[in-house]
């Protein structure tokens, strides 16, 4: 490998070497030493090979004692002889640089010793070591010096340091060369029982240096000091994004999450370099077909054009931001916003500001600090991605007098923004319609006649005729209302048909729809495909195939959106209320059938759901301390969202209709539900262009 090529001046011509041996350098970048123990081999040490120590550039080792037995492990692993993994790790830390001078040390610049629980991104750690001279006697990493109350028992003098060891040690093959010889010596008059403190006395001692005392090191090599919790949340922040190595990292999975972020960040780096080259390539293209006017010229579009095949004869909306609101026309004017787009707006603003600075470092020769966002404008283009314009003012710091007093300056900026559409990524499965599960309706039921004739009308359109996989279980209470005339009817329709899979059971006490639900989901094994239904809903046979294919075991749960019917006395003429009957008694009723003034979707109904009865254990199942109208479904909702495991698919689907009933709340309701189901209630008559039909017929108006 050849290094950089040196540009030749005339002052410095003849200090350079005019031996072609010295000028070629055969040498690799890194050697990284891991230390490591038997119990890990097999969970940190496997997770930092197959992440970031696949693209070192150089070599990647673990050390470990000799006793690990590691020597037969499919990774690079060193026995130190008589070296153990016991803590702390004095020994095996100096032995381990020993190892490196005795096997490595022409073949390296740099010799890098870290831990099994830090992330190394090698690129960003190459780009910092090729701007530095391993023949020079350098020492770095994060320099400390111990904790207050050790303050003097380290053996370190007062302007001393040492690298902490957490983040990662880098030191240049000179060093190396003149530490190796005393490392014996340190060993054998350890002081403290911090082994990165050992190392840093050592290297202070009988090299000379000490740790980098840079401010910027506690950024580059970044220990986060949450320990246990490191990095478990958001990793778009400025200082994952300026760091070079990460520690700790102690669960492995995180360690995959790390690097999977990293890698994502690259792709999109890619994306935007192939963007700008494409749109540059299409403009020299226009030049090399034909001389251009100087009018013509000026119309060539940008390399960062954002609008390059998106139609100029459609208007693509944008809806309106400000850091705490929300204005959209799809929707309620203001809303707050939501924690999604909050953080994809922050994501793709740090993005924007680090590019921002990069060109202003090259124009103004210093750095701009966000100061305030005013608004911010999103959109979605279907050809492109998301585009965002943010309108924002930053801050320069401008030197001016003999003293060089800095001078805020304000600089308003408007940045347009894309964020391009990856590349195509899809799994898929195959669906056997044979062999589709049963779906298992559970039914809580407390009196409601009519509505379970209707609702059993309904079932026989949807299930009994077509023959499709159902069984009906329904959980009655007595208590509330007498079962006779229900079970009369039941009796009825399996006398009739003999497909009809039914089964009755009772629960005693006052009604509780989660109670009902969670005795239902016991009623069947594990892995049987479950649906929450309420006896005022009407469904088809396309949506009981919704529901089997929406619905997996251990990964998705279905929680489709119900089309709920207004009050038809109100919201229908006469003439539109005579259809609707007609349809109903000649079972035409079409479901996809749905128009405004009809009914609305419930966007916040979480009752109606498809779940296996699996993965409603694995969330806890239903409070049943919930007594009462409503949130023992939106409880179960939350569960499932925050067990964060479970991909959630909430549609509207036209194959569910709920069938207006008048609602009663009760007085006993606390307060805040009481008005929760009042307002329910009250949203179920009519949209308001009925209403006002309705109230001018009556003369209120």
């Amino acid at each position: 490998m050849v290094r950089r090529t040196e540009v030749i001046r005339n002052d410095i011509i003849f200090g350079r070497s005019r031996k072609l041996s010295d000028e070629i350098d055969t040498k690799q970048l890194l050697f990284a030493g891991i230390m490591t123990a038997e119990k890990f081999l097999d969970s940190r040490a496997s997770v930092v090979y197959n992440t970031w120590g696949k693209t070192v550039s150089g070599k990647i080792v673990f050390f470990a004692g000799n006793e690990s037995g590691a020597s037969t492990h499919s990774l690079p692993v060193v026995t130190l002889n008589g070296v153990d993994d016991s803590y702390p790790p004095q020994r095996k830390s100096l032995m381990m640089l020993k190892y490196m001078y005795d096997n490595f040390i022409d073949d390296y610049e740099w010799f890098m010793r870290c831990d099994d629980d830090v992330y190394v991104r090698t690129d960003k750690l190459e780009e910092l070591l090729r701007g530095f001279d391993s023949s020079k006697e350098l020492f770095i990493g994060q320099a400390g010096q111990g904790l207050p109350s050790e303050r003097g028992q380290l053996g370190l003098g007062p302007n001393d340091n040492f690298c902490m060891g957490g983040p990662g040690i880098i030191m240049s093959r000179s060093v190396l060369k003149k530490l190796a010889p005393h490392l014996e010596y340190c060993l054998k008059n350890l002081v403290s029982s911090h082994e990165d403190v050992e190392v840093g006395r050592c290297v202070r001692k009988h090299v000379g240096v000490t740790c980098t005392w840079a401010f910027e090191m506690q950024w580059l090599f970044y220990h986060n000091q949450s320990k246990m919790n490191a990095f478990h949340w958001d990793l778009d922040t400025k200082a994952v994004q300026n760091a070079i190595t990460l520690h700790p990292i102690k669960n492995p999975a995180y360690m995959y999450r790390i690097h999977t972020h990293f890698l994502a960040q690259k792709i999109l780096a890619l994306q935007q370099s192939s963007t700008m080259k494409s749109n540059t390539l299409r403009n020299l293209k226009k030049l090399t077909q034909a001389t251009l006017s100087r009018t013509e010229v000026t119309k060539l579009t940008s390399k960062k054009d954002l609008h390059h095949k998106v139609p100029l004869n459609v208007t693509l909306h944008w809806e309106l931001f400000s850091p705490k609101k929300l204005y959209s026309i799809s929707s309620t004017p203001t809303l707050p916003i939501q924690y999604s787009i909050k953080r994809s707006v922050n994501i793709v603003l740090r993005k924007a500001l680090a590019d921002i600075n990069l060109e202003a470092r090259k124009v103004v020769f210093r750095e701009l600090l966000l100061s305030r966002v005013n608004l911010g404008y999103i959109r979605l283009a279907p050809t492109k991605g998301l585009q965002y314009i943010f309108d924002f003012r930053m801050m320069m710091l401008q030197h001016i007098g003999f003293n060089r007093r800095k001078l805020p300056i304000n600089v308003q900026y408007q940045a347009h923004v894309q964020q391009s559409f990856g590349n195509l990524i899809y799994t898929s499965r195959r669906i056997d319609l044979a062999k589709l599960p049963f779906v298992n309706i559970i039914l809580p039921l407390a009196g409601r006649l009519e509505a379970f004739k209707r609702f059993l009308a309904n079932f026989e359109t949807a299930v009994l005729i077509t023959n499709e996989k159902v069984k009906l279980l329904i959980m009655y209470f007595p208590n509330v209302s007498s079962d006779k005339e229900h079970k009369i009817i039941l009796e009825s329709y399996r006398k009739m048909y003999s497909n009809f899979d039914v089964i009755w059971q009772t629960v005693k006490g006052q009604f509780s729809r989660g109670k009902a639900l969670q005795l239902g989901v016991a009623q069947f094994s594990a892995d049987s495909l479950l649906f929450f239904c309420d006896v005022d809903l009407a469904f088809d046979v396309e949506f009981l195939n919704r529901c089997r294919v929406n619905t997996v075991k251990r990964k998705r749960v279905y929680y489709p959106m119900v089309f709920s019917q207004f009050n038809q006395t109100i919201s229908l003429t006469q003439n539109h209320r005579e259809s609707l009957e007609h349809m109903k008694r000649e079972g035409a009723f079409k479901h996809e059938n749905l128009q405004s003034d009809h009914g609305f979707w419930r966007r916040y109904g979480f009752g109606i759901v498809c779940v296996y009865g699996e993965d409603v254990a694995k969330v806890g199942g239903f409070d049943l301390t919930i007594k009462g109208w409503g949130l023992e479904d939106v409880k179960l909702y939350e569960q499932f969202l925050a067990n964060g495991r479970y991909d959630i698919v909430r549609t509207p689907d036209p194959g569910l209709v709920h069938i207006y009933h008048m609602s009663s709340c009760s007085p006993d309701l606390e307060p805040l539900r009481l008005q929760s189901c009042k307002n329910s209630a009250l949203s179920q008559l009519a949209n308001a262009g009925s209403l006002v039909n309705y109230m001018t017929k009556k003369g209120y108006l």
